[in-house]
């Protein structure tokens, strides 16, 4: 089987059309593939920025917590040096309140003060009956 170049011509021509239609279909995939990623980049940024975002939100919210758990550790510590500063001063005062206490405590306690007895005008007075 001998091809003319009029043949030749045809095939290579039929080859070259086939051929370009095979890149232009795969140059069609690829571009699509690229339209596929570049939307998923987007969607990734997305994300990525509402994560950071939350992230700090987080960050700022643990980070007020902590301040305030550091203000209520230093208003106990205040409360606890008050408090050994009370302990230090009873410390001190206590030999000399023990023995007048003491004393107190054998004499009795004093006799209830007899309550007033001026009349009320609202009620009748009861106390002459």
């Amino acid at each position: 089987m001998t091809l003319t170049k009029e043949q030749g011509l045809r095939v290579t021509a039929q080859v070259a059309v086939v051929l370009l239609i095979l890149v232009a279909a795969y140059a069609v995939m690829l571009h699509l593939q690229v339209g596929d990623l570049e939307s998923t980049v987007d969607r990734a940024q997305a994300e990525t920025q509402k994560v950071a975002q939350d992230a700090a939100a987080g960050r700022k919210k643990l980070q007020d917590e902590l301040n305030a758990a550091n203000a209520r550790a230093s208003a106990m510590e205040a409360k606890l040096r008050q408090a050994d500063s009370l302990k230090a001063l009873l410390a001190k005062v206590e030999p000399q309140v023990t023995p007048v206490l003491e004393a107190a405590a054998k004499a009795g306690s004093p006799k209830r003060a007899r309550p007033c007895s001026r009349a009320r005008p609202d009620r009748p007075d009861r106390s002459r009956r």
